[in-house]
């Protein structure tokens, strides 16, 4: 697994950008509650638009 993130500004509003790269064999189901998680804890940390 492999996160990249980056803090930029996004049209004059500052954010987040977040690249997640993810090899895997088989489906996980708890993806998307794992992508919310992250995008949850960044908001609380940072209080700024995010792009996953």
């Amino acid at each position: 697994m492999v996160d990249i993130l980056v803090q930029t500004r996004l049209k004059e509003e500052p954010g987040i950008i977040l690249v997640h790269v993810e090899s895997q064999a088989s489906i996980q189901r708890d993806f998307a509650e794992r992508m919310f998680i992250y995008f949850s804890r960044l908001y609380q940390e940072h209080r700024c638009r995010i792009l996953l």
